[in-house]
């Protein structure tokens, strides 16, 4: 997971947080993406929403919390399409 500012009027990018975990359970995940959110006042988060990683977005979208802040995000076979 990575955790990018993003300024709309400028167009710049910073990296605010990286995270790379292997072998957590779903809710170890749901948690940690919330955590990071919240942390890091996010508000726009990107999942993608194609293959497994649709249940996460599922799961973060019931979230009252996350429910405006979460977005989905499709991506095709070119994964660097953004």
């Amino acid at each position: 997971m990575i955790v990018v500012a993003y300024n709309v009027d400028t167009g710049t990018r910073r990296v605010l947080d990286i995270r790379r975990e292997k072998g957590l359970e779903f809710d170890v995940q749901i948690a940690l993406v919330r955590d990071l959110t919240v942390r890091h006042r996010v508000s726009v988060a990107m999942i993608e929403d194609n293959g497994l990683q649709k249940w996460l977005l599922d799961a973060l979208s019931a979230l009252p919390e996350m429910r405006d802040v979460i977005k989905g995000h499709r991506t095709g076979a070119n994964k660097a399409d953004r």
